[in-house]
């Protein structure tokens, strides 16, 4: 069978050397979306253990052990109750296929107490995830926590001592006042609920979590991932609030697959990605730049996190594995 690798590039290979004694061993990627592409769509038609093996490995310089928390695709048609099973069987199937990995299952913003309770009886389903699009808000960046993720969904993770991966919408994130407020209140009001703020609190702004994390610190059942974000300075927030140990690294595969960056600007951030990122060619080459794959520049940013806060083997050993499995209950 043809693999999936991908084609590397001398800034692929450049930001590789950079990683190759940094990265661990063993890697537990707690962000990784899998599923089967739109009938029509190019490209690979399913996103699985093996193509991420294949396309990530590269990248994570070869490490000899790969566990992935497999999270469900945000299609239009999980709108509906009937989409988000689909969404979900999808999980199921790629779960029952890779035994060493565990998922999150599709939570819709109506889904009640009973059929939450349904979606996770998987033996490899360890948490849930949120999307505001299922809310039918004709724009969902305008949506609190609470518009999408429902009680429902916290009083099964509390019971369960589930998982809740969240990435908020509004612009300013968790310093969004209400979003802030709604994520302390549902927090302390379910402590074995484990809430994971995807994205550094999706601080692709940087200033949204360097400013805020910290007031978390306090909640024990608050933890981060670090996936998709290209600079340094939100991750080292997360680190320092947490001590490093409710912090995991993830990759937000297949999306960062791109070759590009997000970058904070002023307040606000933009991904420089794709037709972005290839506009700027002329620039690029004025400077000597090739820019390489954003699931490396996250590494690299990673990297630099490590450097800055002195961090040993073992503490990074924490961050791409170690934590991963204390967040979900796993024994080797």
């Amino acid at each position: 069978m043809e693999k999936n690798t991908l084609q590397m590039t001398e800034g692929d290979l450049r930001a590789r050397e950079l990683l190759g004694d940094f990265i661990p061993d063993k890697v537990f990627d707690a962000h990784a979306h899998l599923y089967a592409k739109t009938p029509g769509a190019t490209g690979l038609v399913d996103y699985t253990y093996e193509t991420y093996c294949e396309q990530m490995g590269p990248l994570l310089c070869d490490p000899t052990v790969i566990r992935i928390n497999a999270l469900p695709h945000a299609t239009r048609n999980a709108v509906t109750p009937e989409g988000r099973q689909e969404e979900n069987r999808q999980i199921y199937e790629r779960l029952d296929a890779a035994p060493n990995c565990v998922g999150c299952a599709f939570v819709g913003a109506d889904d009640s107490r009973e059929r939450v309770e349904q979606i996770v009886d998987h033996p490899g389903i360890k948490g849930l995830k949120c999307y505001a699009h299922t809310t039918g808000a004709a724009n969902p960046n305008s949506c609190t926590v609470n518009d999408f993720l429902p009680e429902s969904a916290w009083q099964v993770a509390n019971e369960k001592q589930l998982a809740i991966v969240l990435h908020m919408m509004r612009p300013a994130a968790l310093a969004d006042p209400e979003n802030f407020e709604q994520i302390t209140a549902m927090a302390t009001r379910y402590p074995d609920a484990k809430l994971v703020l995807a994205h550094c609190a999706r601080s692709f702004a940087s200033w949204t979590a360097v400013e805020t994390v910290g007031k978390l610190s306090h909640l024990e059942n608050v933890w981060f991932d670090l996936s998709a974000i290209t600079e340094p300075a939100p991750m080292m927030a997360c680190i320092k609030a947490t001590g490093g140990k409710r912090v995991m690294w993830g990759s937000d595969y297949p999306i960062t697959l791109v070759r590009g960056k997000v970058v904070s600007f002023n307040d606000s951030f933009a991904w420089i990605t794709g037709a972005s990122c290839d506009a700027l060619s002329d620039l690029f080459a004025r400077y000597n730049v090739q820019p390489c794959i954003l699931a490396q520049e996250n590494l690299l940013a990673v990297r630099q996190a490590a450097l800055l806060f002195d961090l040993d083997r073992t503490q990074i050993e924490d961050i791409f594995y170690n934590n991963a499995m204390h967040l979900f209950g796993l024994s080797e």
